[in-house]
């Protein structure tokens, strides 16, 4: 399994960075492109790692935030998609915003998409992109409350978003299961533990969003990670550095943080 880390908060020499997350991921004979970043910018760095977004099975969205999405545009602008298959919750073209109005979602609508992408796939549910990738769809808060992010529409009024689209892939390795996230708005620990269910956890890879959160939870989201027995950790763009600092306590060289540019081989 190869995963490449097309664009991340973190600079590398050489790569453009934002705030934002795209990856690239091969494993067996599956290609996959996992969000857009914030602007594009994956697409150059892309070129300059030596990825080719021509081949690309599938596009992956965890969720309609812009800095997952923002990509998008440029993406279909620059590369024929009529044989890819987009797949997203189905509420990933919903209005998401600031409590000043500022919206921050996806900048291009479901029938925009439409006219680019060879299929598209919007499921609640999980859906198996073969006998071992897995999209999660949507993924119980059992484990931990993960709050709100920004507001949305709701019966006409404008509320707290939960970002019940929010969604991750799981990888079922010969080392245990790799768990790709974007922000992991679901709660880290809520996808880890569901990921853990059927089989143990070998990694997790992306933003893990606790950078606003208390100390209390950190060190259960950790505590949780070692119970479960995770093997390494792969935080990056809106993991936060107290949150990090508290992994790297408990795993020490096993706390691997994302930069852009980052091959990750399992």
């Amino acid at each position: 399994m190869k995963i490449v880390i097309l664009i991340e908060d973190l600079p590398n020499e050489g790569l453009l960075w934002e705030h934002g997350i795209s990856a690239y991921i091969e494993f067996e004979n599956t290609r996959i492109l996992f969000d857009t970043g914030q602007t594009g910018a994956f697409i150059d760095n892309a070129a300059h790692l030596g990825v080719n977004l021509d081949k690309v099975n599938y596009l992956v969205l965890s969720h309609g935030h812009y800095d997952h999405t923002g990509g998008l545009r440029r993406l279909v602008d620059s590369f024929d998609m009529s044989e890819t298959t987009l797949i997203a919750h189905p509420l990933i073209f919903e209005k998401k915003l600031r409590a000043d109005g500022t919206e921050i979602g996806n900048s291009m609508t479901e029938g925009e998409i439409k006219q680019h992408f060879g299929e598209i796939i919007l499921t609640r549910k999980p859906y198996a992109l073969s006998d071992d990738i897995v999209f999660t769809g949507e993924i119980p808060r059992i484990y931990e409350n993960p709050g709100t992010v920004g507001y949305h529409i709701d019966a006409g009024r404008l509320v707290p978003d939960p970002v019940v689209d929010d969604s991750s892939l799981f990888f079922r390795t010969n080392k245990g299961t790799v768990v790709v996230v974007g922000c992991s708005h679901t709660g880290i620990l809520n996808i880890t533990k569901h990921a853990g269910l059927d089989s143990k956890v070998h990694s997790v890879i992306g933003g893990f969003h606790l950078i606003g959160a208390t100390q209390e939870r950190i060190k259960n989201i950790v505590s949780g990670f070692s119970e479960l027995g995770v093997q390494i950790l792969y935080p990056g763009h809106c993991t936060g550095e107290r949150a990090i600092k508290e992994m790297k306590k408990v795993f020490g060289n096993r706390v691997h943080v994302l930069k852009t540019g980052k091959v990750i081989r399992i």
